[in-house]
């Protein structure tokens, strides 16, 4: 797994992203990572995790292992809470 980790932190840094960190959780299927880029990644954080999903997804499937969960800078997790909030903000209503 630690092969893996270095692939996806060596193609964040080949994309010009400043110490990108990796944690692979194989019991959980996650894979988290989190760039120090400031506010501007923010806006290019969807598309960036789509292609990354899409990367990550083949070179877990060559080295044997199933789907992983993909996250950036915790995108996701807030997207879910967000979207958890509204859905109880509706059942509310």
């Amino acid at each position: 797994m630690e092969s893996l980790k270095l692939k996806i932190e060596n193609i964040l840094t080949l994309l010009g992203l400043s110490e990108p960190t990796v944690n692979v959780d194989l019991e959980g299927r996650h894979i988290d990572i989190f760039v120090n880029e400031g506010n501007w990644i923010k806006k290019w954080l969807p598309e960036l995790i789509f292609n990354m999903d899409c990367v990550v997804r083949l070179m877990a499937k060559k080295e044997g292992l199933e789907y992983f969960l993909l996250d950036i800078n915790g995108y996701k997790k807030d997207r879910e809470k967000l979207i958890i909030e509204l859905a109880k903000a509706a059942a509310r209503k």
